[in-house]
């Protein structure tokens, strides 16, 4: 049977994310309720067991604020004092609900009983078995559970699949199988919203898990075993490919640090490149060339945007020559799935080139120190209400269509045709803070025709590079194909 997280329960997925938005403690006491709720679900429990035992979950360590803050949020190893102190929570969290009548006294031994193990190993009274109420038992999984994929002041998160393992491997007696076993299908190894490693170098977000299969999920492929970022949809069903297997977790200061890595690729500052650094043969050519000029973070202080454009160009090149010699091939629809994926990846760079923020220092207002004597706008929002407030305000696709003419044509140097749209639009980006000054690109303001005109010029010069770099890839695989054929290659 399968059971698959409910997209719409967003307060599950919240809770999973190990992020520090509130004070840990609070968020500690929000998560173990929602954990403790799920695992009531997943064993059958009634739906107002449910919200009791949630309730219990949400106050059980209430006494922690009676304990002093620079303990709580200690960052350093607490001393033993500290920590005799910091156990005298559950008591204290008993005091608090017990003394609030007899309405509470359900409450008040739950959290009294929270930390107790069935083997006896906890505290703060020592019971076993059934002395212990199986709420407090639950809670108590949850809250071990919590804390570890959450950071704290000591420590960073775990991530899910490290902290089932710990709880399994140190505390397997200290908790009933049954509750283990539930933990495992509910939140399962690699839970709703986590990420994984493939053993093919892919790197996916899981979107469905299967109880009975929870080491194979199913998964949106985040990106490729290039390491490349995928835009298009790629779902991949575990179960139903047998040669592909996880082989890891990735946290999501990984995964940022992934997206990261082509952060510099999306603009070049044409101010800081010196002389004849652009007639580098390659991207590390040109890096050995500004670090040798003294720049010593070429980039972050000068980008690779024309270089970035040109290699994703030449991947699309080769993609469409191995599609070419993959007729009849069953891998042929992978091959296009990338095509697809790269096609797109390239018509962002393009549309960068043609964006003058891109090639500029003076990418997000003008920049701060630069000669200014006209008194252009220093306004960290005019990038993007220049690309996107003003166009979803005034622009279509049918201003843009009808301004394309012609047929599109083969480019034979394609490096040329690159740096020369990024040239170009360098040599836009002061008459783009000029029509900032004299009319605005306001979207909530009738537009003036010099401002859309400029406008509508960048879109038709990206959809125009675009459009050559597509159709250039394509006609000039031909001859690569053949290339790859007379050379013996075989996919």
């Amino acid at each position: 049977m399968t059971e698959r997280q409910p997209a719409a329960d967003v307060l599950f997925v919240m809770a999973i994310r190990p992020d520090n938005r509130y004070p840990f403690i609070v968020a500690h006491c929000v998560n173990t309720a929602i954990f403790a709720a799920k695992i009531g679900a997943g064993l059958g429990l009634s739906r107002s067991r449910q919200i009791q035992i949630g309730l219990a979950a949400l106050l059980h360590d209430i006494g922690t604020a009676l304990i002093p803050e620079n303990i709580v949020n200690k960052a350093g190893r607490l001393t033993e004092q500290e920590l005799a102190l910091f156990r005298e929570r559950p008591q204290r969290s008993y005091r608090i609900l017990h003394g609030m009548g007899d309405s509470t006294a359900y409450l008040a031994d739950i959290a009294q009983q929270v930390y107790e193990r069935i083997d006896g190993s906890g505290y703060p009274l020592g019971l076993k078995g059934d002395e212990i109420h199986e709420d407090a038992q639950i809670i108590g999984l949850v809250d071990m559970y919590e804390a570890l994929v959450h950071n704290r002041p000591h420590r960073e998160n775990w991530l899910h699949f490290a902290a089932v393992k710990e709880i399994i491997k140190h505390s397997k007696s200290a908790f009933q199988r049954k509750h283990l076993k539930c933990l495992l299908n509910v939140f399962s190894i690699f839970p709703v919203s986590s990420y994984v490693r493939l053993n093919s170098d892919a790197v996916g977000r899981v979107i469905e898990t299967y109880p009975d299969q929870p080491m194979r999920p199913k998964l949106q492929i985040i990106f490729d075993s290039q390491m490349r970022k995928v835009l298009a949809e790629r779902i991949v069903k575990l179960s139903e490919n047998p040669l592909l297997n996880i082989v890891d977790s990735v946290s999501e200061r990984e995964l940022k640090e992934m997206d990261d890595a082509w952060e510099f690729d999306h603009y070049i500052d044409l101010e800081n490149v010196p002389a004849g650094a652009l007639h580098a043969s390659d991207r590390y050519e040109f890096i050995a060339a500004l670090h040798a000029a003294g720049i010593r973070r070429p980039q972050q202080f000068v980008g690779f945007l024309p270089w970035r454009t040109l290699e994703v160009y030449q991947r699309l090149l080769t993609e469409f020559a191995i599609w070419r010699n993959l007729q009849g091939d069953p891998r042929q629809p992978f091959v296009e799935a990338r095509i697809l994926n790269d096609a797109g990846i390239l018509g962002h760079y393009a549309a960068d080139a043609a964006q003058p923020h891109h090639t500029t220092i003076h990418f997000n207002g003008w920049a701060e120190g630069a000669p200014n004597p006209r008194g252009f706008t220093t306004a960290r929002d005019f990038h993007a209400r220049f690309e996107s407030d003003f166009v979803r305000a005034h622009v279509t696709f049918r201003d843009v269509d009808a301004l394309m003419t012609g047929a599109p044509m083969t480019v034979e140097d394609v490096r040329e045709l690159i740096w020369s749209h990024v040239q170009a639009s360098h040599a836009a980006v002061e008459r783009m803070y000029e029509l900032e000054l004299e009319h605005g690109f306001d979207p909530e303001a009738p537009p003036n025709p010099a401002v859309t005109e400029f406008v509508f010029r960048r879109m038709v010069e990206g959809a125009q590079l675009l459009r050559a770099l597509w159709w250039s890839a394509w006609t000039k695989s031909e001859d690569l194909a053949a290339q790859l054929r007379a050379q013996g290659w075989t996919p």
